[in-house]
């Protein structure tokens, strides 16, 4: 699917919605989408192994801008169905959708940090923090132990060697260009 270009349809731009929910004002919402990296370098020596350590879940900030008394009042309405310290509030993470989170391959969302509104010239932001949410993947089942050879760069009792060349599917080395 192609997201639209901002000139297209600065509808989908200007929309957000969350569980299901189109929310009130103009959103911003900016991804961190990274990966983990372990730099193993050894003291001494010039240059380092890069061993890709997974996916992390992206850091989402959502910004509103509110100007209309309606706008303010859908605010109060929604902002209980997530707010992080609501008593028996959000459980499970919720859907979202709006262009930047779908570029990055964000779906879903648990919202962490609720800042309060600012008023500036007749206008209302607030900023709401979130993280993604992913299912974690299934543990692969355990291996007999066999020599480090037979298991393609593990030790004798199944663990990684430190050496992240000895097991390409282990993780992904990190090239340089």
């Amino acid at each position: 699917m192609s997201l639209p270009w901002i000139s297209d349809d600065t509808l989908l731009w200007d929309t957000l919605i969350i569980g299901g929910e189109v929310w009130p004002g103009v959103p911003t919402v900016t991804v961190e989408a990274t990966r983990a990296v372990d730099l193993q370098k050894k003291k001494g020596d010039d240059g380092a192994n890069l061993v890709d350590q997974g996916y992390e879940p992206a850091k989402v900030t959502l910004t509103l801008r509110l100007w209309m008394q309606d706008q303010w009042d859908e605010l109060q309405r929604l902002l209980p169905t997530v707010h992080p310290r609501r008593k028996g509030g959000i459980r499970t993470p919720v859907d979202i959708v709006h262009p930047a989170t779908q570029l990055v391959g964000v779906r879903q969302i648990y919202i962490t940090k609720i800042g309060s509104p600012t008023a500036d010239k007749g206008v209302l932001t607030i900023v709401l923090d979130a993280v993604e949410w992913f299912p974690q993947p299934k543990p692969a089942k355990a291996k007999t132990k066999k020599s480090k050879a037979a298991t393609g760069g593990a030790d004798a009792d199944g663990g990684a060697t430190t050496d992240p060349t000895a097991d390409g599917s282990a993780g992904e080395n990190l090239k340089p260009f």
